[in-house]
């Protein structure tokens, strides 16, 4: 077997994507194996759209780690294991905990579906395009649509005949080809293990790397880095690079451990010890994944009345312009004191999260900052009040097919901007007869406790 040293290239090569639970990768040819069809998995920001694979034993923990989105219209039946019935209408699912949230399909949309996660999405035919100035994803229809059931024929078939070539990718890899552009990485920044195999083999790497990832968060909540929005672009690596490496002493330090006593970490090819830059840099996509996280409780809460249902949300959103004063008439004030807001910042302020089983709580390490101030700071105010933009018209796009009204629409950088201006000329307005009120709700999202949230988790479909 192979390996390749751009994941990239094998997306554009490979037929399928396999997933077993203990090495995930990518498939050409015959499975040696017999296999269920998942549905599609989108990759990258085009995006490539791949037919997902699993063995039977490994389905449910797969559909862990999967997150719908679509629907695709293909001219074939298709039998996907968490669907109730064979269609041609087959899921598209992206990785749940990775990268983007809901990448951008240049089909033509043909209607809304109530998916197998009780939330309507979109079906998008496989062939043509909505915008034919933009290029197209990059579809491979499924060889077996209805999965692949291997016999003992199959196994004395000569080896010439190619039963199964499988290039395996790490899951740093697919994490990297999942991102917003996939770039090739370097040889010898290439792990010979992922991130996750790395700390759970290497317990100071562990530690420090678990503190890295609760104040890359903490940075971009307190607006010490550049817009978050921007900083996931492609252009943006060496950005990232800087943040990650400017953020690391302090990490070291909260975790009390010193360099000296990071273990070795040996790269794939050469075996030669792996300096901490290189290891660093397998931490980039945690930066999307957060913007991702955030996107995704949003979304689970739009259909929920005790947040707001959809077409409440639209009322919010619309009624008022978020620039206006004062308070009374601000879009962004309706938002911040609306149970979504609340719900968001208990998420990423208040709620612990857990790395390798190393728990921290942001509030917990800088309790200044987002228990005892006046306020939470106005980046994350910005962030959570942008996030919530950027997933309704993502929905609106999956619901209604509006992809061509998108451009009309700021770029979601820009609304960051614009919440962080207003949010800090509300807190200005002196004169302004409701800012004692003002100022005691801004007060009540520092001491927000499990109480006062419903936390919505992941709609969970019928059985597979």
């Amino acid at each position: 077997m192979s390996t390749s040293e751009n994941p990239s290239g094998h997306m554009m090569n490979a037929d399928a994507c396999l997933f077993d639970p203990m090495l995930p990768g990518l498939l050409q040819g015959i499975p040696a194996t017999t296999v269920k069809l998942a549905g599609y998995l989108a990759l990258g920001h085009q995006p490539i759209i791949l037919p997902l694979y699993c063995p039977p034993a490994g389905l449910e923990a797969l559909k862990q780690q999967l997150s719908l989105f679509a629907y695709l219209q293909t001219p074939l039946l298709h039998s996907t294991t968490y669907e109730s019935l064979p269609s041609n209408e087959v899921p598209v699912y992206i990785l749940a905990m990775q990268e983007i949230a809901a990448p951008f399909l240049n089909l033509p949309w043909l209607k809304g579906k109530l998916g197998n996660d009780r939330v309507f999405h979109g079906v998008y035919n496989y062939a043509g395009v909505c915008r034919v100035d933009e290029p197209p994803p990059i579809i491979h229809l499924a060889q077996f649509p209805c999965g692949y059931q291997h016999t003992q024929a199959d196994e004395a078939m000569d080896e010439s005949e190619s039963i199964l070539q499988t290039t395996w990718v790490d899951s740093s890899a697919m994490t990297s080809v999942s991102g917003v552009a996939p770039q090739a990485r370097p040889k010898k920044v290439k792990a010979e293990h992922s991130l996750h195999k790395i700390m759970e083999a290497c317990p100071n790497w562990c530690k420090a790397l678990a503190y890295l990832r609760v104040y890359l968060r903490i940075y971009i909540c307190c607006g010490r880095t550049d817009n978050p929005h921007l900083l996931t672009n492609a252009d943006y690596g060496e950005r990232r690079v800087e943040l990650i490496r400017g953020i690391w002493p302090v990490s070291l330090e909260r975790a009390n451990i010193a360099v000296r006593d990071l273990e070795t970490v040996l790269s794939k090819d050469s075996k030669l010890p792996m300096t901490q830059d290189e290891v660093l840099a397998l931490t980039s996509p945690w930066i999307t994944q957060f913007l991702y996280d955030n996107r995704r409780v949003i979304s689970y809460s739009m259909n929920d009345a005790r947040i707001f249902g959809l077409g409440n949300f639209f009322g919010l959103t619309l009624q008022h312009s978020l620039s206006d004063s004062p308070t009374d008439v601000n879009g962004f004030y309706a938002f911040l004191i609306h149970q979504a807001s609340k719900e968001m910042i208990f998420h990423v302020v208040f709620r612990t999260t857990t790395t390798n089983r190393i728990r921290l709580t942001i509030a917990d390490l800088e309790p200044a900052t987002f228990r005892h101030a006046a306020h939470q700071p106005v980046d994350l105010l910005a962030l959570v009040g942008s996030c919530c933009y950027q997933s309704l018209l993502t929905k609106l796009v999956s619901i209604w097919g509006t992809a061509n009204a998108m451009p009309h629409y700021p770029p979601v950088s820009q609304v960051f901007s614009e919440l962080c201006e207003t949010a800090i000329m509300l807190f200005q307005q002196d004169e302004d007869p409701d800012i004692v009120m003002f100022r005691t709700q801004m007060r009540a999202l520092c001491t927000i406790t499990e109480a006062d949230v419903f936390r919505i988790s992941r709609p969970r479909g019928p059985s597979a």
